[in-house]
């Protein structure tokens, strides 16, 4: 062990002379050129940001497409036969024109119809103010009838009226009586006798029937009890009025929902059911436009959501720039002028601004890109919807 420790002992100082032998030698002269070297590279010529060279900005360019500052496909919402065409390709629009219409004679009776029945519900509704009075009127010969019926059940007068007819009739028969003993008594027989006789008979029947009415009029007997029915009827109908007319006069304030205000409802219902259903038939313009292209004709079948026509509005137009990498979107505006070139127009020179930039990226090609749209300040008359334009944006 002590053997091997002297020996590594003996190689290390072999090796730390001989590092010394060439520190001796080499190293002076290297030293001396590394730092003249290293002096003159550390030691530039002293600048200041006056005297500084601006690195000059790299332009920002992007290709984008010519389009119109509006455009929609238009399509039916519905199959069918196209009925007829109200434009052609080039023509100008305006808002809710006509474009074409499908075969909907079935639908334009159903609309008809529903638009007579909404007619006749409001009519009834529009009735109201006439059926208040009739309930009124109604409702105040139902107070009449009770208080005649009651006034001629009263003891104060259909009572007593009985009393005084049945003592006037009692009153005839006892004069009847005197003058028929009278005759009797002077033996005055004859025609004379017959005249006083029929005179008291008469007179007892009147008797007679004053008592009966009397009777009659007398509580619990048969009239009485028909009295007292008949004004109970009359105090129902009379509730039956005035419930009616109450009912009336809430639909008029609004209160309830009457049978004539409900089938309003029910009929404006069925009649925006059946409009809505004539609607998918129709196709109108959205905005005001030109009619760019048209794909029908009448007679011809069309299928629900295929495209039919394209309306664009041209009064301005627009580049959509979608390759703007994200390093220079950063130095893109809203609002920043650019200039452009048609590659179809050889020396346009047409000027714009950025009027939106997306806040969300998109990829193409594994780059990470973001949609710029321009508004085209000045414009040429020969550009054309889809037409590729170089975009240069302004430093």
């Amino acid at each position: 062990m002590n053997k091997s420790f002297h020996t590594l002992t003996a190689i290390a100082l072999v090796g730390v002379m001989l590092s010394a032998c060439d520190s001796g030698t080499e190293a002076p002269k290297s030293a001396s050129t590394s730092t003249s070297a290293t002096s003159a590279a550390a030691t530039p010529e002293p600048t200041s940001s006056a005297t500084a060279i601006a690195r000059p900005r790299r332009s920002i360019e992007a290709f984008g497409q010519i389009a119109p500052i509006q455009s929609v496909e238009l399509s039916f919402t519905t199959s069918g036969a196209v009925a007829e065409v109200f434009v052609q390709e080039g023509d100008s629009v305006k808002a809710g024109d006509l474009i074409a219409r499908l075969r909907n004679d079935s639908l334009q009776a159903d609309v008809a119809q529903a638009e007579a029945g909404l007619d006749a519900a409001q009519a009834r509704v529009d009735a109201l103010p006439q059926a208040i009075a009739e309930a009124e009127a109604k409702l105040k010969a139902a107070k009449a009838r009770i208080a005649d019926l009651q006034a001629r059940r009263s003891p104060n007068s259909a009572v007593l009226a009985a009393e005084a007819e049945l003592a006037e009739a009692e009153s005839r028969k006892q004069n009847a009586q005197t003058r028929y003993d009278r005759v009797l008594g002077r033996g005055q027989l004859g025609e004379t006798e017959e005249s006083a006789r029929r005179e008291l008979e008469e007179a007892i029947k009147k008797v007679e029937v004053a008592r009966a009415r009397l009777a009659e009029l007398q509580p619990g007997s048969l009239t009485d009890l028909a009295e007292v029915a008949e004004i109970v009827a009359a105090n129902a109908e009379c509730k039956a009025a005035e419930a009616r007319l109450n009912q009336l006069l809430a639909e008029q304030k609004g209160e309830i929902v009457g049978a004539a205000a409900a089938e309003v409802k029910r009929a404006e219902s069925v009649l925006q059911t059946k409009r809505a259903a004539l609607d998918q038939t129709i196709l109108r313009a959205p905005f005001a436009g030109t009619v760019a292209r048209l794909d029908m004709i009448a007679g011809r079948q069309v299928i629900e959501g295929r495209t039919v026509a394209t309306l664009a509005d041209f009064s301005e137009w627009r580049i959509e720039a979608a390759s703007l990498l994200e390093n220079d979107v950063t130095n893109i505006q809203i609002g920043q002028a650019v200039t452009i070139q048609i590659d179809a127009l050889p020396g346009s020179a047409l000027t714009g601004e950025v009027e939106s930039i997306s806040l969300v990226s998109q990829n193409e090609n594994s780059r990470v890109i973001y949609p710029v749209t321009i508004k085209l300040t000045t414009v040429d008359p020969g550009l054309r919807w889809g037409m590729t334009a170089l975009v240069k944006f302004s430093n």
